[in-house]
């Protein structure tokens, strides 16, 4: 009967120490763990924030073979014609649209620009004709003596100019040679994109077979997915603000509505700058020229734009990628914080990039 006991007791303490040894293991694997998650952060931020730009042209090279590459199989099935040349072909094609688009938007802001400085004057004295009626309401509102309020705005709008025009030249200049070199740098990036992406073309059957036998690659083609469902989220939300701003424009009676409403939807997809950029001088500009509707509407559409951007975009985003809409609505507002106006598609793919390392590290036994 002690035999007994003592087997018993030299059991439970086995079980013990087996049970306080596996405990130690599961909080040594936790630690490490979170460190792997930590680790992942900060690289993903450094991979994202140096060397992204760096092989940018090749990402987005990759990205397009990986959407075209199955209409060209079937398109190379049916005319007879290599991969690579319909892909050389649509790439031609696609840089010409562009450079047509670009030329003729110049050409139109080019010209918009000309008729402004033709029509200074009258621009000049129809501000002018605004600001008297202005302050004479102001003044007879607040009881003040007639010109005070004119004169004191005069004198500040004096002081104004002056600092103005000390600073505008150099930071004219300064601006011409920043959009020089963003000229430069955006055209090389095309430019080599374009190329890296013919000759993908020739050889992704292959790089697409070795990245299958790859276990990473399961990985990769997740993310490739959800970066995809982003950015048809963002082209859906792109032609809907488009739609909106055309509409309340031209029901607004707004010359030129058209344009107007399609460039304001286009910069709507650039945080720092949205809509109000182009809506906002619209509506004073309508006010100026007395059309007090046009200005009404071009206010009113410019915050359906922002109610819009601010719905749609937590919803589509988290139905694309699969992620809560809260969590997407954070990855843009940190992305820009952070990344700058780039964040908008950077803090996403962050979240994308880190939400699947994190799947990874806890989620797989």
């Amino acid at each position: 009967m002690g035999n007994f006991f003592e087997k018993n007791s030299c059991l439970e303490k086995k079980d013990s120490a087996a049970d306080a040894e596996e405990n130690r293991e599961n909080a040594r694997s936790c630690r490490q763990k979170v460190l792997y998650a930590a680790g992942l952060a900060g690289g993903l931020y450094a991979v994202l924030r140096y060397l992204l730009p760096l092989v940018a042209p090749f990402v987005f090279a990759f990205f397009i073979v990986r959407i075209l590459y199955p209409q060209l199989c079937r398109a190379e099935k049916r005319l007879r014609i290599r991969k690579d040349i319909l892909m050389a072909g649509f790439l031609l094609l696609l840089t010409g649209i562009l450079a047509a688009g670009f030329f003729f938007l110049l050409s139109k802001g080019t010209a918009w620009a000309v008729k402004i400085g033709s029509e200074s004057g009258a621009i000049k004295d129809q501000v002018n004709i605004a600001f008297e009626n202005g302050c004479c309401r102001a003044e007879e509102l607040l009881g003040r003596e007639q010109g005070e309020i004119r004169t004191f705005f005069q004198d500040k709008g004096d002081e104004m100019a002056k600092t103005v025009g000390r600073e505008i030249l150099p930071k004219a200049a300064d601006w011409t040679a920043k959009s020089c070199s963003f000229a430069l740098r955006t055209g090389a990036f095309w430019g080599i994109g374009m190329i890296a992406a013919f000759w993908l073309c020739r050889d992704y059957a292959r790089f697409s077979e070795w990245m299958k036998k790859s276990e990473i690659w399961e990985n990769i083609d997740r993310i490739l997915r959800m970066t995809g469902g982003y950015c048809r989220a963002q082209l859906k939300i792109l032609v809907i603000i488009s739609g909106i701003t055309v509409l309340g424009l031209w029901i607004g009676k707004v010359r030129n509505g058209l344009w107007i409403g399609l460039l304001a939807g286009i910069l709507d997809a650039l945080p720092m700058i949205g809509t109000g950029i182009v809506l906002i001088p619209t509506a004073i500009w309508q006010l100026l020229n007395e059309n007090p509707q046009g200005a009404a509407f071009a206010s009113v559409t410019y915050v359906a734009c922002i109610a819009a951007r601010e719905l749609l975009e937590p919803r589509l985003l988290g139905a694309q990628i699969g992620l809560p809409p809260v969590l997407m609505l954070l990855s843009v507002y940190a992305g820009v914080k952070v990344f700058g106006a780039g964040g908008i598609f950077l803090g996403p793919l962050y979240t994308v990039l880190y939400t699947e390392g994190l799947r990874q590290i806890f989620c797989r036994s």
